[in-house]
């Protein structure tokens, strides 16, 4: 019945062949298909032979198949460690089953997901109920069974099980099933399908296109004749003309006219400007259905990308298309295969926010110096070998940080004390003044001498400051330390610079406060260039070591 029904509706329409491709109207009634506006079938299959079609699904499966997929343990607190030597980790990262990689898996899961809008993997476990293989099934070979509540459905696949071609049915638990946008929620809504009228309309310009190189006259206009020709004369000329005329290899000739031919100019479909246009806005209309920068699918953009643009259309593919694709992914896969939240596989996008070489360098600088991460990090996420010494594992923050809540630190308390020499002896205040004007002591000299020296040990220095040697210096600490945290932190360093800047802001007015006289310049800008060679090299513990060192040279430099 079946077959007389074909051949009956084969037989009452219009002749001319059919294939499976591109079949007839009358095949589409026989088997109750649906084609689209433009007359021709699309289906998941056939949409891929259009070439913004392919580009699109390989760019967005290629992109998830080749992102690392790695497995961290999670501690009660969120914290995060990578669980590499979890068998789970090697089947998610390298291999998934004895048929495919990790790669493969996922590509195939991709497009399946990408063009039916489902995607489906049946969980092997073994014995321990640890995961043993990821198995990938096409979408045609699956289907959703409804039980009589909500939430209750079990999948039936249909393929190779157990050793031989067979049904079985699969519990929800035991399913790995990507759906793309759904309306009741259990399965997705086949991307082809839904928007068959463009595709449709794509492929049907594909096909007239073809055809018109395949059949068209490659001339700008058509032949016509003033009298009645027989039937063997038009066949004839009809010949002459195919042979002559048509095809790509035939382009540009010129036509013989006789007889009185004429010939008469006609606008070619692929010169116009209409054509073209519909052309470029179906690749866009497919670009934006898969949401890929219309830059990435060739005739889409007729503007040329700039470097500008190219990071612009790079991060909105991160930020509005592959964000969700991973997250998608991560919380189906966490949800069937680590129930227990203990574990989670997560796709690591890193590689694709990196900026260019400039904009990593200011990113590692901004997080080295706010002490989040150490230089060691840094090289083993730019794939170095890591530093051997230990302030390669080290966390550094400038000195001069303190806590925003903590209440500010007191004044320092006034020195009311005066030198001897500022002392008016006049003022009958002064309590250390006798009623002969003397300070109370029988030698007035021994007064003037400081605490533990007589005045025959003056001190061995005569220009230098009597006890400023070896004093706390607090201010010249504080600002020692600041000025050895900005110039380790300059990105383009340089000695010469670094050692102007420490003699104009510390050296030498250090050097006023220690000496009593003139300083030797020469000794100054020794200390200066030698501590700018070392500045780099200074740790957070050797600065007060650094800043006695300094303080030495500098009162070396008396002269």
């Amino acid at each position: 019945m079946i077959l007389q029904s074909l051949l009956d509706l084969r037989a009452s329409a219009s002749p001319g062949t059919t294939t499976l491709g591109q079949p007839a109207g009358w095949l589409f009634d026989a088997f109750g298909m649906v084609p689209s506006e433009a007359g021709v079938l699309v289906s998941e299959r056939n949409a891929v032979g259009l070439s913004a079609v392919w580009t699109c699904v390989n760019i967005r499966a290629g992109l998830l198949a080749s992102l690392p997929f790695n497995l961290y343990s999670v501690d009660v607190n969120g914290r995060r460690k990578l669980a590499i030597n979890r068998r789970e980790h090697s089947i998610l990262h390298d291999r998934t089953s004895p048929e495919d990689t990790s790669y493969q898996f996922r590509h195939k899961m991709a497009v399946n997901w990408l063009l039916w809008g489902n995607a489906y993997a049946l969980i092997e476990w073994d014995g321990r109920a640890a995961l043993r293989y990821l198995w990938p099934y096409h979408p045609t070979h699956v289907r959703v069974v409804y039980g009589t509540t909500r939430g209750d459905y079990h999948y039936v696949v249909t393929g190779q099980l157990d050793g031989k071609y067979a049904e079985k049915k699969v519990l929800p638990e035991d399913m790995l099933h990507l759906r793309g946008l759904s309306y009741e929620g259990v399965q997705g809504i086949s991307t082809i399908q839904n928007y068959r009228r463009g595709l449709g309309m794509a492929m049907a310009m594909e096909i007239f296109e073809s055809n018109f190189y395949k059949r068209g006259a490659m001339v700008s206009g058509v032949l016509t004749h003033p009298g009645r020709l027989s039937l063997e004369a038009a066949q004839n000329l009809r010949k002459s003309f195919a042979e002559n005329y048509e095809g790509a290899q035939n382009a540009g000739k010129t036509i013989m006219l006789e007889e009185g031919a004429k010939f008469q100019p006609l606008s070619m479909p692929q010169s116009d400007a209409e054509f073209i246009a519909s052309k470029r806005m179906s690749r866009a209309e497919i670009a934006g259905l898969f949401r890929i920068p219309t830059m990435l699918v060739p005739g889409a953009d007729d503007k040329a990308a700039t470097y500008a643009s190219s990071e612009i259309f790079n991060r909105q593919l991160v930020d509005y298309t592959l964000r969700d694709d991973c997250t998608m992914w991560e919380h189906e896969f966490n949800s069937k295969l680590f129930p227990q939240g203990d574990h989670a596989s997560i796709f690591d996008l890193h590689d694709l926010l990196r900026g260019d070489s400039l904009a990593r360098a200011q990113y590692w600088a901004a997080r080295w110096r706010s002490g989040s991460i150490s230089a060691n990090e840094i090289r083993d996420d730019e794939g170095e070998n890591p530093i051997s010494a230990p302030s390669g594992n080290k966390y550094y923050v400038p000195i001069n940080y303190v806590d925003a809540n903590a209440p500010p630190p007191p004044p320092p308390k006034p020195n009311l004390a005066l030198p001897d020499k500022d002392k008016n002896d006049d003022d009958p205040d002064n309590p250390d003044k006798d009623g002969n004007g003397n300070d109370g002591n029988d030698n007035k000299d021994r007064s003037r001498t400081s605490p533990g020296q007589s005045p025959a040990n003056p001190p061995a220095n005569p220009r230098q400051k009597p006890g400023k040697s070896g004093a706390n210096h607090t201010g010249f600490r504080l600002l020692f330390s600041n000025l050895v945290a900005e110039l380790k932190s300059w990105e383009s360093f340089h000695a010469r610079r670094a050692a102007t800047k420490l003699q104009g802001t510390l050296i030498n007015p250090l050097a006023a406060e220690l000496l009593a006289g003139e300083a030797d310049s020469v000794i100054l800008a020794g200390c200066a260039d030698a501590l700018a060679q070392r500045i780099r090299a200074i740790e957070a513990a050797d600065l007060e070591v650094e800043f006695d060192r300094l303080v030495a040279q500098i009162e070396a430099a008396a002269r």
